[in-house]
């Protein structure tokens, strides 16, 4: 049964490269991942790409490693006014963390 999953498309960039310990072999890196799946039911809910808050959508568990921060509009390290998820005409979800490491 295909309606039973999402298949969701997955970028990762690497944005920033930080600080490194050459004495414990740690570094500080910034990624941008951003996800994509389409949700055939809320295909002509927007007439362009539009923002629209995670917490009104399902988006997929993401968990990272140990000792990261993860920054997103529904969790910790941003305020509410961050927009990190996008809608499409065609019911296309586009949905970006950033991880700090």
């Amino acid at each position: 049964d295909d309606e039973r999953w999402t298949n969701v498309s997955c970028g990762v960039r690497l944005s920033d490269i930080g600080s490194l310990s050459e004495t414990s072999m740690k570094f500080e890196a910034r990624f941008d991942l951003t996800l994509e799946w389409t949700d055939s039911r809320l295909a002509g809910l927007a007439t362009g790409l539009a923002p629209i808050p995670s917490r009104y959508l399902w988006t997929p568990d993401i968990r990272f490693g140990q000792e990261t921060e993860v920054q997103s509009d529904s969790g910790q390290g941003t305020d509410d006014n961050t927009i990190t998820t996008w809608i499409f005409p065609d019911g296309r979800i586009a949905y970006k963390k950033r991880k700090v490491e």
